[in-house]
């Protein structure tokens, strides 16, 4: 059976202290805002390090680290959706009240963020998650659970147990007896 509604991108309604609340799925301008918001979470490595060299507590030595470690950071892949560290703030609380307040602004321009605060207090954890379905968030953030472990046992023995069935084979094949030319 398929979904229509969700195929047509078709809002859910939330219902919270009698009051009711469109939750529209998400688009890719949406997911754009998410994007911008997440990268926001992660400040400028340089210029936290600017500001902490011009308190002026840092000597050289310090301030050298300070800069390698900075460009370590920066250095480092961007924190895209999809990625764990994006998805953890997508999931967290601040993340879950960014996604209500852009599916509900879809369709009521004036909801605010200070409203998607508030309502967000009022919400059960069904209403929640009710909010990551009809988003379609929870689509796009990697699934939380750990990857299934791999029961293959390892392929090749260890040597000290390899060499003992190689002596033994090789004992069966000559009758135990020694096959040196004296």
């Amino acid at each position: 059976m398929n979904n229509l509604s969700a195929l047509t991108a078709q809002p859910k309604t939330m219902t919270v202290k009698g009051k009711e609340y469109k939750v529209h799925p998400l688009d890719i301008g949406d997911f754009g805002c998410l994007q911008e918001w997440i990268d926001r979470q992660f400040p400028d490595p340089f210029k936290e390090v600017e500001k902490a060299i011009a308190s002026g507590s840092w000597n050289w030595k310090q301030q050298e680290f300070l800069l390698k470690e900075a460009l370590s950071t920066a250095c480092q892949p961007r924190h895209l959706i999809g990625t764990p560290e994006a998805d953890k703030l997508l999931l967290s609380i601040e993340g879950v009240k960014q996604t209500l307040f852009l599916s509900i602004r879809k369709g009521d321009p004036t909801f605010t963020e200070a409203d998607a605060e508030a309502l967000f207090t009022e919400m059960s954890l069904v209403d929640a998650a009710m909010v990551g379905q009809a988003t379609n968030i929870d689509m796009v953030a990697t699934d939380p659970k750990p990857d299934e472990l791999s029961m293959t046992p390892p392929s090749a023995t260890s040597g000290s147990q390899a060499s003992r069935r190689q002596r033994r084979a090789s004992r069966k094949s000559t009758g135990g007896k020694s096959t040196t030319v004296r």
